[in-house]
């Protein structure tokens, strides 16, 4: 697993329960499916106003994304709650190339939080 989190990240907060079904998707859906496994990594910065975040694994990626947030709870969940949050323009961007693994950014708007303050 690797962290690559800016200084000016660290101390914002993301809604409870949002980091925590993208790790459980990575490493259930493709580091344990790839023979040799893989590297998960998360990333944070601050840009333009907003806390990036961004999950993504060395995995087996996919090529369906017309049912993406149809499988199962997770990702259906973290993109609903975001939403209903911050606005349809937050949803999680997902991104996935077969063989070679799935990237989750997501966007949070800073003029909505607090520097420690949890959501």
């Amino acid at each position: 697993m690797e962290w690559d989190i800016e200084p000016a990240a660290r101390h914002r907060l993301v809604p409870s329960l949002i980091l925590q079904p993208l790790v459980e998707n990575a490493v259930k859906h493709g580091i344990s499916k790839k023979i040799d496994g893989g590297t998960l990594s998360v990333q944070a910065c601050i840009r333009n106003g907003q806390l990036l975040v961004e999950v993504k694994d060395t995995g087996v990626g996919f090529t369906d994304h017309s049912q993406l947030y149809d499988r199962g709870l997770g990702l259906r969940s973290v993109r609903d709650r975001l939403v209903r949050l911050y606005g349809e323009a937050h949803a999680p961007q997902v991104e996935s190339t077969p063989g070679q693994g799935t990237a989750v950014r997501l966007c949070i708007p800073l003029d909505q939080q607090e520097v420690g303050k949890r959501a």
